[in-house]
This record gives C-alpha cells, sequence and structure tokens, in this order.
C-alpha cells in the first residue's frame, strides 16, 4: 500500500470522526425553555395537544468564528421524557481539515435527541457527506455529548474518492481521537498510479496521539495484479504530515506475489515469477515518493522466489532469522541481506538436476534492477555449501551470478562423499549449479578408497592417496580433477611427481589417471609378507598414464624404469600392475628398447620382464647385447636377474645358441648351418 493511499484513509476515518463529532456537539447545545426564533428560521406552532408538529424545523448554531452548524428536521414528532424526536432530519456544519475549511452535511430518516446528556440518536439512512468527496453511510449513529463518543454497532459504509470501505460498528472517542472498527473491517483503495488494494480484517483502531491505525486479526490484503498478504496485524505509522512511513505486518505474515507485486523485479518487459515472503513479522517503509523503501521480515524469514518467463528454471529459496529487502528509488528491488542463520538453496526445477545449498551467519545480496536477478552475494562466517555428494566450507563466501562461481576464502574445505575425496586449499571455487571447482594455493587433496575399490598406485588397502599442486580444477560434465604446477601424488609409499597430472573418475567407475610434463614415479611392491619385499620400481617419462580397470601403467616418451639392477629404457613402456598394488606382474616396452643391468647393456626392439621370475625378454630384428668382455647379437635374448646365464637365439641359424656363464671365456662359436 503506498503513503499517499494511506494517507488519504486516515484522513477519510479522521473527517468521519470530526464531522461526526462536530456536528452533533455542536447541534446539542442546550437551548432555552422558551427560545426566540432565529432569524430566517420557521417557528414553532402547535399541531395538537402533546405533540409538537412543523413542516419544517430550522435550528441555527453559530460555533466560534469558523463554522455555522444549522440543524433541520422535515417533522418534529414530539418528546419521550427529555429526548425530543425529529424525522428528516438534516445537519449543515462547517470544519477545518489540513487548515483548509469546508462544509458537511449529516441526514437520517429521524433523530432522537436529549440536550441534558447532551445526546442523540440517528436512525435510519444516516449520511455524512462533506465538500471534500467524502461519504459515510449508516443506519444508526448514537452520539455522548458528556462522554464525547460517537458509535454505531451496524454495518458502515465510507468512502473519499480513491478510497472506501466498511465495517460491522464504530466508535469515535473525540476526547482521545481515536477510532474503533468493531467488526468486519474491508477498505479499498482505487489509486491511478499503483495497482488497486483490498484490506480486511476482524476489527480497526486509528489512535491519533500514537500516530498510528491498526487492522487487527485475520488481515488480508489483496492487490489488482493478484498478490496477496496476509498477517495477524496491521499498523500503520503516520507522521505529523498524515503520511504513512511504515508498515508493520505481525503475529505471522505470508506475502504472495506475482508479476512484481509487492515485490517488484524483473525490469522493464519483463515479468518476474511469482515470490513467497513468509514469516512472524514484516516491516515495510516508504519514501517520499510513496515508492516501498525497504521490507524487513524477521523471526524465520524465508522468500521464495519462482522463475518467470525466460529466466533460468530454478526454484531460490531464501531464509533467515531476518531478511532485509532494499528497493531503489523507483521501487524495484536492489539488494538483500540476511542475519542469523542464514541460507540460499537453488532448487532447480528440471528433472535430474542436483540442488544446491548455502548457509552462512549472514549474507549480502546485490539484484539487477533491470533483470530481477541476483548479481553477487557476500556470505560471512561459517560458510557451508552443499550439492549432492560435494560439501565445501569457509569463512567467507562470494557468488558472482555471472560466471555461477561461489568463491569459498579462509580456511575453506570441500568433501566429496561419492568419491571419497577432500579437498584443501588458499582459495576454493565452486560452481553451485555446474558442480565444477577450481583451487588455488596449496592444494592438498586427499583420496580415500571406497569399499570394494581398487587398489595400486591410486592407494593400496587402506591407504589414503594425497594429490598437491599450485592449482586444482575439477570439470564436472567430463568427471576430471586437473592438478598443475609442481603436481605430486602420493599413495603409502608410492609417488608420482609431474608438470600435470590429470585423474578422471567418473561415479562408480574406475579412474584413469595421466601425468604428462617431466613424469616421475616411484612405485613400492608390498610383497607377500614371507619374505624380502621386492625392490621399488622408479620411472620416468614425458607422459604416464594409469588405467585403473585394467591395472596398467604406460609410459611414453624418453622412458626410464629401474628395479633394483635393471633399467629399462625406451619410447614406450606399460606395466600391469598386481592387484595388491605398488608391484607389478609384468613389464613391456620397446620400440626401441635398451636394458641394464649392472655394466650388461642389451638393445633391441621390445623387452618383456616378469619380476615374479626375474626373466628378461629382448626380441627385434637384431638384439646386441654388451659386457664389458664380449658383444653377442641375435634375433633375442634371455636372461635372469641375480642369474649370470644368458642365451641368444641367432638369425637363420638352427638350434645355435651361446651360453655365457659368468666372466669366462666364450667356448668357439659354432659353424653356421643353413636351414633347409
Amino acid at each position: 500500500m503506498r503513503r499517499g493511499g494511506l494517507r488519504r484513509l486516515r484522513g477519510a476515518f479522521l473527517v468521519v470522526a470530526v464531522a461526526v463529532g462536530v456536528a452533533v456537539v455542536a447541534s446539542l447545545r442546550p437551548r432555552p425553555e422558551e427560545p426566540g426564533p432565529t432569524p430566517g428560521a420557521t417557528p414553532l406552532a402547535q399541531s395538537s395537544p402533546g405533540t409538537q408538529r412543523l413542516d419544517q424545523v430550522q435550528h441555527e448554531v453559530l460555533k466560534g468564528e469558523q463554522s455555522g452548524l444549522q440543524v433541520e428536521a422535515g417533522e418534529w414528532v414530539g418528546k419521550e421524557g427529555e429526548d425530543a424526536r425529529l424525522k428528516g432530519a438534516r445537519v449543515s456544519f462547517g470544519y477545518v481539515a489540513r487548515g483548509q475549511r469546508g462544509r458537511g452535511t449529516i441526514s437520517a430518516q429521524e433523530a432522537t435527541v436529549d440536550p441534558s446528556q447532551p445526546r442523540a440518536i440517528f436512525r435510519g439512512d444516516v449520511v455524512l457527506v462533506t465538500d471534500d468527496g467524502f461519504r459515510l453511510e449508516s443506519d444508526h449513529l448514537v452520539y455522548r455529548g458528556d462522554k464525547q463518543l460517537a458509535r454505531t454497532e451496524g454495518p458502515a459504509r465510507f468512502r473519499r474518492k480513491d478510497f472506501s470501505g466498511s465495517s460491522t460498528g464504530f466508535l469515535y472517542d473525540a476526547a482521545s481521537d481515536r477510532l474503533e472498527l468493531d467488526a468486519d473491517v474491508h477498505i479499498v483503495m482505487r489509486d491511478p498510479d499503483v495497482p488497486g488494494l483490498d484490506v480486511r480484517g476482524d476489527r480497526g483502531v486509528y489512535a491519533r496521539e500514537e500516530g498510528q491505525l491498526r487492522v487487527v486479526g485475520n488481515v488480508v490484503v489483496d492487490r489488482a495484479d493478484g498478490s496477496r498478504l496476509t498477517a495477524g496485524l496491521l499498523k500503520l505509522d503516520l507522521n505529523d504530515a498524515l503520511q504513512v512511513f511504515r508498515a508493520q505486518f505481525s503475529e505471522g505474515f505470508e506475502l504472495r506475489a506475482r508479476g512484481g507485486g509487492f515485490l517488484p523485479g524483473g525490469g522493464a518487459g519483463r515479468t518476474a515469477g511469482p515470490r513467497e515472503l513468509r514469516g512472524r513479522k514484516l516491516d515495510l517503509w516508504f519514501g517520499d515518493n510513496r515508492a516501498l523503501k525497504q521490507a524487513i521480515a524477521t523471526q524465520e524469514a524465508e522468500l521464495v522466489m519462482e522463475p518467470g518467463p525466460g529466466e533460468r528454471p530454478e526454484r531460490r529459496r531464501l531464509k533467515a532469522e531476518t531478511l532485509t529487502l532494499d528497493f531503489d528509488a523507483s521501487g524495484q528491488l536492489s539488494a538483500l541481506a540476511g542475519l542469523q542463520g542464514s541460507s540460499l538453496a537453488l532448487e532447480p526445477l528440471a528433472r535430474g538436476a542436483a540442488p544446491a545449498l548455502i548457509t552462512c551467519r549472514r549474507f549480502e545480496a546485490q539484484i539487477s534492477p533491470e533483470t530481477g536477478e541476483p548479481t553477487s552475494a557476500e556470505f560471512h562466517r561459517d560458510v557451508v555449501f552443499t550439492r549432492g555428494g560435494q560439501r565445501a566450507s569457509g569463512q567467507r563466501a562470494t557468488f558472482v551470478a555471472a560466471d555461477d562461481v561461489l568463491a569459498l576464502r579462509e580456511s575453506p574445505r570441500l568433501w566429496d562423499e561419492l568419491r571419497g575425496t577432500e579437498l584443501l586449499a588458499r582459495d576454493i571455487d565452486v560452481a553451485p549449479r555446474g558442480g565444477d571447482v577450481a583451487a588455488r594455493g596449496s592444494v592438498r587433496h586427499v583420496y580415500r578408497q571406497q569399499d570394494g575399490g581398487p587398489a595400486g598406485l591410486l592407494g593400496a588397502p587402506g591407504e589414503a592417496t594425497v594429490v598437491t599442486a599450485q592449482r586444482f580444477d575439477w570439470r564436472a560434465p567430463a568427471q576430471v580433477a586437473l592438478y598443475v604446477e609442481g603436481a605430486t601424488l602420493r599413495a603409502g609409499a608410492d609417488l608420482l611427481e609431474a608438470e600435470q597430472i590429470e585423474i578422471r573418475q567418473p561415479e562408480g567407475g574406475a579412474r584413469r589417471l595421466v601425468a604428462r610434463g617431466e613424469v616421475r614415479s616411484r612405485m613400492t611392491p608390498r610383497g607377500d609378507g614371507k619374505g624380502t619385499a621386492p625392490p621399488q620400481v622408479e620411472g620416468k617419462a614425458r607422459e604416464m598414464v594409469y588405467d585403473e580397470r585394467k591395472r596398467e601403467v604406460v609410459y611414453n616418451g624418453q622412458v626410464s624404469l629401474l628395479q633394483g639392477e635393471i633399467q629399462v629404457e625406451g619410447e614406450q613402456a606399460t606395466l600391469q600392475m598386481e592387484a595388491a598394488g605398488g608391484g607389478f606382474e609384468r613389464l613391456e616396452a620397446g620400440e626401441p628398447v635398451r636394458v641394464r643391468q649392472g655394466q650388461r647393456v642389451a638393445d633391441g626392439a621390445r623387452v618383456v620382464y616378469t619380476p615374479a621370475d626375474g626373466k628378461v625378454l629382448l626380441t627385434g630384428p637384431e638384439v646386441v647385447l654388451k659386457d664389458p668382455d664380449r658383444t653377442a647379437r641375435g634375433r633375442s635374448v634371455t636372461f635372469h636377474v641375480g642369474d649370470d646365464l644368458i642365451l641368444i637365439d641367432g638369425r637363420e641359424e638352427t638350434r645355435t645358441e651361446t651360453v655365457f656363464s659368468g666372466r669366462t671365456a666364450p667356448p668357439p662359436a659354432p659353424t653356421p648351418t643353413r636351414s633347409p
């Protein structure tokens, strides 16, 4: 309800009270026992014993210098005790409102007057009309001059320009300037500048000393655009100029706005979606231009904003002990703030999309007057964000709507229950709607093995995997985690270092790891617990790929693998990992490949190494083996770690082989024999 409209309403009530009070007080002054005729008035005449009748009865009273009062009656019926009975009564009076003089009249089918009290009772078609357009209608009106009270217990209707209304019974106390509307209060405003308002309630009170109009019980305020506000109590505060500057709804309220309504938004040419605001108390403050300036909802306040045409299909739900809504000079919503137990819920209406929730101690949000959409928000103290299995926290956060980014600061932390991960960093950014994550500065990401999950490089049973870096990005649609700038992965005694580590980890599926740029790895076989565990496997390459489903590690580009005294060098190498994690069952490398064992060096196209039996097999068009004492060539070379025996199979020779044992001199070379 706008200020100007409420001002008119208050003025209308006041005119009713003043008019009735002035009219009745002035007209019911005790008259002399034998009053002389008033100039211009018709003299009294008797028509029959005990009854005085006159076709036209007129009486004129002068009150002060400002208002003359004239009482007319179509018929003098008689007296009942001290009461005089009149029919066709009409009272004309003057009044002053806001420094302006005016005239008004009260008419009724009949009136009973007791001058000694003084008291007057008007009955039947009671109508009060003033020059400025005010009209009051009732079937019954009682005035007590000794108590300065005017009352009706029946229905009363009033109207002034764009205001009208009704109530069942009202009481006006002139001494305290208090007007009470007993029941069934109904006030209607029609203002060309704003949509019409319809106010209903059980009863109403206007107290001038308090500068307040109250509507009490089952208050309903309807707006012509379909908006509705309900409450237990409505209070309107007025200043000395009789302007409403504050409206209070309390004892529980609910506001349902459509197309902007009481909570404007959407900007020019756009229609905001339905909005609901509820809580225990609502304060509305108005500016000098009658536009809404601020709204404060308290005690479990909640604002629900549904999407409008062309807006994101998403319901936004704000909660706080106190919600403050600020409006710009044109009455458009421009800012929101929440105090004590604040939360913002983003509820997608599209099927399958995950809702998001942000909780904190307090927040402030900026709203675009052009679109009605939040542009940014600041969250303070104990900030917690949840979306699906994600849960993030921090002491401060900033939300930027254009980027869909919630930036968590001051000890941020993020958990992903579905993947069993925990993320710490200096700064963590989360996309509330899309689920993307970015972290900067001292990134530490912990993977804990889920029940039934695989072991290996990313953690043996019971062990966690920790990845550190300076930057981290989680791309939700692709299910990819990216670590850059000094990325390091540790899983128990296993270690991986690279310029960049990428981990693809679909929900419920096996993970895939790719490391790029000066890759260094160290894997520690777990052993069977019966003897000494195999030595660690150290690797270097430009790229490393780990497939958790295949339990396979592939090195590419300038590969170097070292386990104990066996070192393999080539452009590509594949390790088939053990199920227990850390060690491998088989190594394949090549195209080309070099194998070193102590001072022994063998070059070939490919190599296969099985650490379980220590067997090394090199193959190729020509395999060359060198040690300090000899050089041998063939299509394949086989030897065992910890054993000096070496088997060489010669090209285009049948059952031709040379065996070297330790450093003893080799036997004479066999005479080549052509195959058939």
